[in-house]
């Protein structure tokens, strides 16, 4: 036997230890395996071990399936019966006919083309033993399409592509049938004749059409481009760059967290805020300090050797899992031979990104400005030149600097001559140009993205446990070389008289001194000056971005000679104002970038959640509603009376909303404790089953009044959620009172919350608890979480104030609750007056009966007549019920101005 340097020993071994092995595939064959004389489908590859043995690998149990989609407001058991009646009865183009119990059939929830729709929609699945009677199946399916009209025909989900096709703007595919298909294909292969080379061509239209929409859609969407790119990068298969995320298994200690400045809680409308970023923080870091495994030290006795050989070395402590870690790393001083091996890949792929973006700016600006001459096209449906185009979008641009920058890149298209029809001469040219921009943009794009992770890829590998290259010491010294970064640069802005609004992680967001307005603040004056608001706040945000590119320059030299190495820097991309700061990383602003635009349409908007799955509509517009008002320039009020106002205005003037904007969404999962979809569901059997959905489907609903708001008693009644959702259309349809309290208090609450917490009010007191913890990152979640409930508590209060239902008031709702109560007690006296007279001659003549607590109390006294006596109770229930509801009836007349007039009840 040859020498394989044990390999084969070694092989053995894993494998009666059932351990993973290497194996690589060099083929692959589809096959048939036989399971009780039926065959499977299974999958056999081809290849080699490590001790060059050849190996082939059987892969059983594979699903050979195909979906088909439940058409819309469908019983789903229905259509089960449907297509299982189908398949039992057709045949396929060769006469072949299903053997059902072959055949599997399932319901599922899935995405048509995922990333695409908002909602999964139904499918049956339909499940094979092996490729061929899928075929079979499918093929039968394609025959009773091609025998139905139109609106009845089954939807496979391979079919289900045209709306996706309509978003890129493309057209769908060509209609074909399989079993046309095969038929075409037999009559060809059977004789050549005019008709069979004009079904051929059919076909190859078919075929080619198939192809391109794919390749139409991979260069519209740019996805496959992404991925394509990671593949190249990380040398992994095209599968892996979509469906493994890096760094999966982190360790299970807490590595140093980012140093955390705390917001300034509440809307800055005074003066504008910027953020300071750091490049690329973490493998700049790794750069900058030369992180690589090679070049850790761990001991006192290697430390002390390489300081007598002249090593420059950057020290690293930190606490992990409650112990102190220490470790240094050998800095490489600029010299390349120095260098870890993770210094130099990083610095060559940064190199590489640098080029990208270089010429992504370019491609950029040519792709914005084009494409605002394209829209201005095709606003106005074709009427416009591309000459006439150009000089309406030209003339538009104030900025001389951009003017002169727009006219360089748009003048080649500006030709004066014209077509006899009118039509421009340059269109065409300007349409090629402008989709090759866009191709050239969106690679180098992705490319440059790719990078990007990649490099931040490199501190996520060092603190994966199941990863080669896992360093503890190396992944906190990142992470711990990140904070004190910050704090340096922090205490550097502050110095110099900037002030600091918010920090996280590698960010500062900061305000400049206010000498830097000092000329504007005294020609507006308060508004009595000589310029106007708007003229006062473009002033200060023009200033404020020359302020920061000088700021940033100088932090960045600061950076060098504190790290004596250019690779930490920081850059500022926009200028915030006014902004609303209302937690870490939660803020919403007017952004500008290279142009001071104090529109209200895109909010810059970060970590505030206005568009949630399952909410109201009612949720997103009173969010953007307050977001607007405040960000506006007219605004003179502060953030909490805009809140008041908002939503004061949503709950009275509800004539403002439709009925659409309260639908809200959930799905029900039988085996999830959602307890109220599961007593709703519950309470939807019986009475509306086609409606049910099936587990796992969204469905939509309302939340409605209940038809009793007081129980004889005068108990106010508190139903569950679950009690009073309703079927969105069923609710429509019947006319329900929407129960707007719900809306308010369970859904816009937490939103508005979160925008008032701000206020001082909110906060704990000085002495309390909270405010003696020492972590001030276990401090401040706390005071925020404090806030936050003190404020909804707030709101709560609020809105019980404001709303108004069927013109009863939150106060009066609790006056007619008392009202009621007394107007029972009433009744019930009145009744044991009317008792007592009748059931002391135990006369068959009644006239009156009571409720069972009523009727306990009565039985009790008179004992010795319980037959008689429950007789008596049971036959005047009614009359009670009666005689307790005109007791409320002379409540209303007594006291119309605290309960609502008579007409109310």
């Amino acid at each position: 036997m040859r020498n394989d340097e044990s390999s084969t020993s070694i092989l053995k071994d894993e494998i009666a230890n059932h351990r993973d092995i290497p194996f690589m595939s060099i083929d692959i064959e589809e096959a048939k395996e036989y399971i009780n004389k039926t065959p499977h489908y299974i999958l056999r590859l081809y290849g080699y071990l490590v001790n060059g043995q050849k190996a082939v690998v059987t892969i059983t149990g594979i699903k050979v399936f195909f979906d088909i989609h439940v058409p819309n407001n469908t019983s789903i058991p229905k259509f089960w019966s449907k297509i299982k009646g189908i398949l039992a009865t057709g045949k396929d183009s060769s006469g072949n006919t299903m053997n059902m119990n072959l055949i599997r059939m399932e319901c599922i929830k899935a995405y048509p083309i995922h990333g695409y729709h908002a909602e999964k929609k139904p499918y049956l699945r339909i499940t094979a033993p092996n490729k061929d009677l899928r075929f079979t199946a499918l093929d039968i399916i394609s025959r009773y399409n091609s025998e139905t009209d139109q609106e009845n025909r089954i939807e496979t989900a391979s079919d289900d592509t045209g709306t996706y096709y309509q978003k890129y703007g493309l057209d769908g595919k060509a209609d074909m049938p399989m079993s046309k298909l095969w038929k075409y294909y037999s009559e060809a292969k059977d004789r050549a004749s005019n008709s069979s080379k004009k079904h051929m061509h059919e076909i190859i239209n078919y075929c080619v059409i198939d192809a391109l929409r794919c390749q139409e859609l991979m260069v519209k969407s740019n996805v496959i481009n992404d991925y394509r790119e990671v593949a190249s990068i990380a040398h992994i298969s095209l599968f892996d760059s979509h469906y493994y995320a890096i760094g999966t298994k982190k360790a299970s200690g807490k590595f140093p967290g980012a140093y955390v400045f705390p917001p300034e809680k509440g809307l800055e409308n005074k003066r504008p805020v910027t953020g300071l970023d750091f490049r690329s923080l973490y493998p700049s870091i790794i750069m900058t300090y030369n992180l690589s495994p090679e070049k850790m030290v761990s001991t006192l006795s290697e430390v002390v050797k390489l300081k007598r050989e002249n090593k420059v070395l950057h020290s690293i402590e930190f606490k992990y899992g409650g112990k102190p870690v220490r470790a240094w790393t050998i800095r490489h001083g600029n010299k390349s031979d120095q260098e870890g091996l993770f210094t130099k890949i990083l610095k060559n792929l940064l190199n590489i990104r640098n080029e990208l973006k270089a010429q992504l700016k370019v491609f950029g600006k040519k792709k914005e400005y084009m494409g605002k001459v394209k829209s201005k096209m095709d606003s106005a449906g074709g009427s416009f030149l591309v000459v006439d185009a150009i000089k309406d979008v030209l003339s538009s641009v104030k900025n001389t600097e951009r003017h002169a920058e727009m006219t360089k890149i748009l003048s080649p298209f500006i030709v004066p001559e014209e077509r006899s029809d009118g039509a421009d001469l340059s269109y065409d040219d300007f349409m090629k140009e402008y989709s090759s921009i866009c191709f050239e943009y969106n690679s180098l794009n992705s490319k440059q993205k790719v990078i990007k992770l990649y490099m931040n890829s490199f501190y996520d590998v060092t603190g994966q446990s199941d990863s080669p290259f896992y360093t503890l010491a190396l992944a906190g010294g990142v992470t711990s070389a990140g904070r004190e970064n910050i704090k340096l640069v922090a205490e550097f802005v502050k110095k110099k008289g900037f002030g600091i609004k918010y920090g996280n992680t590698d960010s500062l967001y900061l305000t400049c001194p206010d000498s830097c307005y000092e000329k504007c603040d005294l020609a507006y004056n308060g508004g009595k000056g000589t310029i106007s608001k708007l003229k006062y706040w473009t002033e200060m945000v023009t200033i404020t971005m020359g302020v920061m590119e000088k700021l940033r320059n100088e932090v960045n030299s600061f950076l060098r000679l504190k790290t004596r190495l250019g690779y930490l820097e920081m850059a500022y991309e926009e200028v915030l104002f006014p902004v609303v700061f209302t937690g870490k990383k939660k803020y919403f602003s007017t952004k500008h970038e290279d142009a001071v635009n104090f529109s209200l349409e895109d909010p810059f908007i970060r970590g505030i959640d206005t568009v949630k799955q399952g909410k109201s509509q009612l949720f997103k517009t009173i969010g953007d509603q307050i977001m607007n008002e405040v960000r506006d320039i007219n605004n003179e009020h502060s953030l909490h009376k805009i809140v008041e106002d908002v939503l004061r205005d949503a709950i009275i003037n509800t004539e403002q909303w439709n009925f659409e904007q309260f639908i809200e969404t959930d799905a029900w999962k039988p085996d999830v404790n959602n307890i109220s979809v599961q007593r709703f569901i519950g309470r939807m059997r019986g009475k509306y089953d086609s409606k049910i959905p099936i587990p796992g489907e969204r469905f939509s609903y309302v939340v409605t009044h209940s038809d009793t708001t007081f129980d004889l008693h005068g108990r106010k009644l508190k139903p569950t959620k679950g009690e009073k959702m309703e079927f969105a259309d069923v609710a429509k349809e019947l006319g329900k009172e929407l129960d707007l309290y719900h809306y308010f208090e369970k859904t816009i609450i937490g939103l508005c919350a979160r925008f008032i917490m701000y206020d001082k009010k909110y906060e704990p007191e000085p002495s309390s608890r909270i405010m003696r913890i020492e972590d001030p990152d276990e401090k401040y979640k706390q005071i925020d979480d404090y806030a936050q409930n003190k404020a909804k508590s707030w709101l709560e209060g609020f809105v019980k104030e404001n709303i108004i239902v069927n013109g009863v008031t939150s106060k009066m709702m609790e006056s007619r609750g008392i009202a009621y109560k007394r107007a029972y007690r009433t009744a019930v006296k009145k009744a044991q007056e009317m008792l007592y007279q009748k059931i002391g001659k135990i006369s068959k003549d009644k006239n009156l009966s009571v409720d069972d607590e009523m009727k306990e109390k009565i039985c009790s006294d008179f004992a010795q007549y319980p037959s008689e006596l429950a007789k008596c109770i049971e036959e005047y229930n009614l009359f009670f019920h009666k005689l307790v509801y005109h007791m409320r009836y002379k409540e209303h007349v007594s006291i119309p101005e605290e309960i609502r007039p008579v007409s109310s009840m």
